[in-house]
């Protein structure tokens, strides 16, 4: 199992290295070959933002949140089968329940998409500001500017925080929101099925394999 686990990690860190890598020098290529005026319009710490931090998120969501997804894929097929042969009206009740956390999760999705994308662009002014600062540093020091430069910084940092203090507020609203759905749905199927075991329709056994 020891092993088994090793080279899973392994595997997995090899791959994800491997992928962030051709990705970067993607990325870096297509930037140098944009028109002038895309890049006038970008700013430096945006864009350096998107070849780094991204690319790393990027490395995360091919690996091992895949592997997790691919997991929870089986395991869903596994226990849906399990569920039907136990007792289709069970499953059926269950399955009613899904479509609200469904439209939930999508429109919460589309918001948590644009927030995160304000995030970016806010540390990528932030990582603009910085790297300015430290190309002009001796204008920087001949002005007795640091103050002002640290101040600066200082400032699109603790915009770029609150924006996603802000964001996890809605993604922890969300994920509390959907525990709360499937602990509704829990009850829907204990009340229905309790009421089909007093029926005599299935045994408190099966209800309790459930």
């Amino acid at each position: 199992a020891g092993g088994g686990v090793y080279l899973r990690s392994l595997w997995l860190a090899r791959a994800g290295n491997r992928i962030v890598a051709r990705l970067k020098q993607r990325l870096y290529g297509s930037l140098l070959q944009q028109e002038s005026a895309f890049l006038d319009q970008q700013t430096t710490g945006d864009l350096l933002s998107r070849l780094t931090a991204d690319a790393q998120l990027v490395q995360a969501a091919v690996t091992t949140q895949a592997v997790s997804g691919m997991r929870g894929v089986v395991m869903s097929i596994g226990s849906a089968s399990m569920l039907l042969y136990t007792s289709p009206t069970l499953a059926a009740v269950s399955v009613c329940t899904l479509p609200p956390i469904f439209i939930l999760s999508q429109q919460v999705g589309r918001r948590l998409k644009k927030q995160q994308e304000a995030v970016q662009e806010l540390q990528g002014a932030a990582t603009s500001l910085a790297e300015q600062s430290l190309s002009t540093i001796t204008t920087v020091k001949h002005f007795v500017g640091e103050a002002y430069e640290t101040n600066n910084y200082r400032t699109a940092i603790a915009k770029a925080h609150g924006k996603a203090v802000e964001t996890a507020h809605m993604q922890a609203q969300l994920e509390g929101a959907s525990h709360v759905a499937a602990n509704a749905a829990v009850l829907c199927v204990l009340g229905y099925g309790g009421n089909m075991v007093l029926e005599g329709t299935i045994s408190a056994g099966e209800l309790a394999g459930f």
